[in-house]
């Protein structure tokens, strides 16, 4: 019940369509222009990757901020797309918990 529980078919309105391929097709200059701060993060971060998302792929994003914050802590999610979300919901609420309760005050 995937489209009709994450209401894919929004995306397709005209509108909203032509935004969206106007944003991916900007993604990559935008993402290399983001990159160039990534060694100012100092805070740990927690990352999700769909290993088969093409909407925003783990080469063109994570990868980068990988090599360059220190406290990335990723978690791949095999056979699964942009919205893992949908697909794990209770796998990313649990890992963001732990990762949450191992936070610093």
């Amino acid at each position: 019940d995937y489209v009709e529980q994450t209401g894919v078919k929004l995306g397709l309105r005209p509108e909203v369509f032509l935004a969206n391929s106007q944003d991916v097709r900007r993604l990559s200059d935008y993402l290399v222009a983001q990159s160039q701060r990534y060694s100012s993060i100092n805070l740990p971060l927690l990352v999700f990757v769909g290993e088969g998302d093409d909407i925003v792929p783990a080469w063109n994003h994570v990868d980068r901020l990988q090599l360059q914050v220190a406290d990335l802590q990723r978690v791949d999610f095999e056979n699964t797309g942009h919205a893992l979300h949908h697909v794990h919901p209770q796998a990313i609420a649990d890992t963001i918990r732990v990762f949450s309760e191992q936070l610093p005050d």
